[in-house]
């Protein structure tokens, strides 16, 4: 899975569990995130943004929660016959819809500003590239060089481009544009390769970077190449996303889902 295992202590179940993931939903009212139990394997929850109304979604293994625009579906990753593969369902769990299949393994899941379109990883034969096809899963394209180890989209708010992480020694940050599938390298972004995350204004970008100490969560102006960091290492903050105002911004920590408010610079748990 590729992710940042955090250990916490649950305040809804009383008992150790970890958690990753968290996304807004469109509305900003209410937020989906993974969570591992000592009794079940990682699965998909939602809650509201104060922590309350807690709910599962999804049963057995499942990962990767990406809202639609419209918030009436939530893209996932779920192991199918061996293969990690990426399904859809409503924004209660219910009709749960098989989107991607085959030799390869799908995941990170990213829905286009329109809806109409899923970007996601493809793994197969050591390639990973990044692929866009159909919201029904149809006219799959992959638009990412096959040298590249390319992972995490991120559709920039316009829909005309897509930015991700090309992963090496040291991973970078690259984008292509949808039209012409013309690449550019934006950022040497350093170790950790956790999601990417466009601004609503779609000027900034956000991620997680460095290691240990050093590990905290950075904003890129890619125009002016401007670099700034919004949180340090304290919290251990990883899986950063901007909330539909673009005010706050949602992450994982060491203790929790947390919130953080960029004009306060003030620091809310969500979860704990």
């Amino acid at each position: 899975m590729w992710h940042t295992v955090l250990v916490l202590i649950c305040a809804f179940c009383g008992f150790a569990a970890q958690y990753e993931n968290p996304a807004w939903s469109p509305d900003g009212k209410s937020i989906v995130f993974v969570m591992k139990t000592a009794d079940s394997d990682w699965n998909i929850y939602a809650a509201r943004i104060d922590g309350s109304g807690l709910r599962q979604l999804t049963q057995g293994s499942a990962w990767d929660p990406a809202w639609s625009p419209d918030g009436k579906s939530i893209a996932f990753v779920s192991t199918m016959e061996g293969k990690r593969q990426i399904s859809t369902m409503s924004a209660d769990g219910l009709d749960i819809r098989l989107l991607t299949s085959g030799p390869a393994e799908h995941f990170h899941p990213a829905f286009s500003p329109d809806g109409h379109r899923v970007a996601l990883t493809s793994v197969e034969n050591a390639a990973s590239r990044i692929v866009v096809m159909d919201s029904s899963g149809k006219n799959s394209k992959a638009v990412t060089p096959i040298e590249q180890r390319s992972r995490w989209p991120a559709w920039s708010r316009d829909g005309k481009r897509i930015s991700y992480y090309v992963q090496g020694s040291a991973n970078e940050i690259w984008q292509v544009d949808m039209d012409t599938l013309e690449t550019a390298k934006l950022f040497d972004s350093g170790i950790v390769a956790t999601t990417l995350d466009w601004s609503p204004d779609g000027k900034e970008l956000l991620f997680t970077r460095g290691i240990g100490a050093n590990m905290g969560i950075d904003i890129l102006n890619p125009e002016t190449r401007q670099l700034r960091r919004v949180l340090a290492a304290d919290l251990a903050p990883g899986q950063p996303r901007w909330s539909p105002d673009g005010t706050q911004i949602l992450f994982s920590t060491s203790s929790g889902v947390t919130m953080l408010d960029l004009k306060s610079s003030s620091v809310r748990a969500v979860l704990h």
